[in-house]
């Protein structure tokens, strides 16, 4: 599914979100939702941003970046650069976008969203430092180290999920965040720089393992001022939930986690299972419908008939 396919299906579902189930005695049904194309919006600038990497930016907002292998450039210099607000990555023939250079989108001041490439691996320091109205990025998998300064200023940023397999979080990767209030950091997290979350706003932190696996990331940084009234929970799964708490939730079908089972989760696990999206440990937890441990179309047929009302769960 594209992007703006992806878009106009969530945005209809999103307007109907209220619905919960269909009433008794409705047959089931495949409901497509059709959406009229965008006007097409007007060139205002492209060019490179590596050897394999060009972009282009329109009048509506919107950067897209298409290529592979490495950004080397920075946006710094690009004529229209305030007027991006969103950036979507597109891979080529060759793959996808796997390394972006230090201060790559620093300071990019309207910038609001950004969904990173599943074919990254690296982010150098400072790459998105600065972007005050940076309120939504989805960091992918595949990342090894969030380097130092990375999201320093984002100071929209509320909520940030560290994928698994990150080693190390630079120092102040996230500081003068001042709008996180939480964050989910994976046991695969073995270091942590001090002031990371220098001068933010956290309140609790979900780590992924034990107390002990925390003091030996966190070190001495554990008793700095930033951390002494954030809640860290530990054998956390996701930033709402610790394994125990979301194993007395298992199969409930409530994947985004809002206290109930309705058409937004159908969707997200439509999404999972064509890959457009990954799901936290709690999140295939909860999709888990049929109980054999993993998700498929059988668990999106599940809770299709669950609410249509021709099934209960237990």
């Amino acid at each position: 599914m594209n992007y703006r396919k992806t878009l106009a299906v969530l945005t209809a579902l999103a307007a109907c979100a209220s619905v919960t189930a269909m009433p008794a005695g409705v047959q089931d049904k495949t409901i497509t939702v059709f959406a009229e194309e965008a006007a097409e919006a007007a060139k205002l600038e492209e060019g490179s941003l590596g050897d394999k990497v060009t972009f282009t930016i329109y009048d509506n907002g919107e950067m897209i970046i298409t290529g592979s292998g490495a950004i080397t450039k920075t946006t710094e210099d690009l004529e229209n650069r305030n007027t991006v607000t969103s950036i979507v990555f597109k891979d080529d023939a060759e793959g996808g976008v796997t390394e972006i250079c230090e201060a790559a989108f620093c300071r990019m001041e309207k910038l609001e969203n950004v969904t990173l490439p599943k074919s990254l691996k690296t982010i150098e320091n400072i790459a998105f430092a600065g972007c005050v109205k940076l309120s939504d990025i989805t960091i992918p998998a595949g990342i090894e180290t969030i380097d130092e300064y990375t999201f320093a200023g984002c100071e929209k940023l509320s909520e940030v999920s560290v994928p698994e397999g990150v080693k190390t979080i630079g120092a102040q990767a996230f500081a003068y965040c001042y709008g996180i209030t939480d964050i989910y950091i994976p046991d695969s997290v073995k270091k942590i720089d001090e002031k990371v979350f220098e001068e933010d706003r956290i309140k609790d932190i979900w780590f992924g393992g034990s107390e002990d696996d925390w003091k030996a990331a966190i070190g001495e940084y554990a008793d700095s001022e930033d951390l002494k009234k954030v809640s860290v929970h530990f054998n956390a799964v996701s930033l709402k939930y610790t394994m125990e708490e979301a194993e007395k939730l298992r199969e409930c079908g409530d994947v985004d986690a809002n206290g109930k089972a309705d058409i937004t989760d159908l969707t997200l696990i439509s999404l999972y299972n064509i890959g457009d999206r990954d799901f936290s440990k709690a999140e295939l937890i909860f999709a888990d419908l049929d109980k054999d441990g993993k998700v498929t179309l059988a668990d999106l047929a599940t809770l299709r008939m669950v609410l249509s009302h021709k099934i209960t769960l237990e």
